[in-house]
């Protein structure tokens, strides 16, 4: 939250910031990109780029659902 005064008004904003985490072997892992999820992921890259291929899913529109569809596709063919 920051705070801007001025001798008429106060200016508040609040920012919000998401942080994705994903499990592997017992260790979390920070993942800020499609980049560093397939390398995070890469046992199945190959799986992994067909499946972004043909279902296209929104790392720049919907990061959090593309993130997921990948995981969830990523644990399915281990």
């Amino acid at each position: 939250i920051s705070e801007k005064v001025t001798p008429t008004h106060v200016e508040r904003t609040v920012s919000q910031q998401d942080k994705y985490y994903v499990l592997k072997d017992s260790v979390y892992t920070a993942v800020k990109n499609k980049k560093a999820l397939l390398k995070l992921l890469r046992s199945t890259h190959n799986g992994n780029q067909q499946f972004i291929k043909m279902n296209r899913p929104g790392f720049k529109t919907d990061k959090e659902n593309a993130f997921l569809a990948l995981v969830k596709f990523h644990d399915s063919i281990i």
